[in-house]
């Protein structure tokens, strides 16, 4: 098992951390979708949103993880492609770090500026990002209700390619994020 990278494709903590960060995004997600719906009478709101940012902090860990981890990981080198393909890929990992980075960000943001402190699950406190009543927090929300969308797109041009690379293609690029290819 390879820990780091290599050039026949990813180690262990990348693909860990790609797909733990792929699974928690989509919990976040659904979460926040249900956090719309989740009547505030019913007492749910509470414990629906603490998992919501709670999951939103683990993923900006992770994604800070995997920021740290790119220069001590090694590289993958890109199978190669036609230049607009090649473009498009780059474009739509810069769309997702984007989401990634900002989605957390403007949640804890948005928390703040709203006056109240953002916990970790009720366990502690986050310091501020912003203070209470700052224009920032619209921006903030705007910024978090409409990533959403961005990454769901950004995904959907992220699971396409890898598929077009695995069965049109025939190259290894979907493999090389899915189990250790090391020979």
């Amino acid at each position: 098992m390879q820990i780091r990278n290599h050039a026949q494709g990813y180690g262990v903590v990348s693909r860990s951390i790609h797909w733990l960060t792929a699974g928690l995004l989509l919990a976040a997600f659904l979460l926040g979708e249900l956090l719309e719906d989740v009547d505030e009478e019913c007492g749910a709101v509470g414990w629906v949103f603490d998992l919501h940012s709670g999951i939103g902090l683990i993923v900006l860990g992770l994604v800070l993880l995997r920021l740290l981890w790119i220069p001590l990981g090694g590289r993958v080198p890109e199978l190669g492609g036609v230049d607009w393909q090649l473009m498009l890929a780059r474009i739509v990992r810069a769309a997702l770090w984007l989401c990634m980075l900002g989605l957390p960000l403007s949640g804890w943001a948005m928390v703040n500026a709203e006056g109240h402190a953002l916990s970790f699950f009720g366990m502690f406190a986050l310091p501020q990002l912003v203070s209470p009543g700052s224009g920032i927090g619209e921006l903030a929300e705007e910024i978090h209700e409409a990533l959403p969308g961005v990454l769901m797109f950004a995904v959907a041009l992220h699971v396409a390619g890898a598929l077009k690379h695995h069965f049109i293609d025939g190259d290894r690029t979907l493999l090389r994020m899915w189990r250790d290819s090391a020979q």
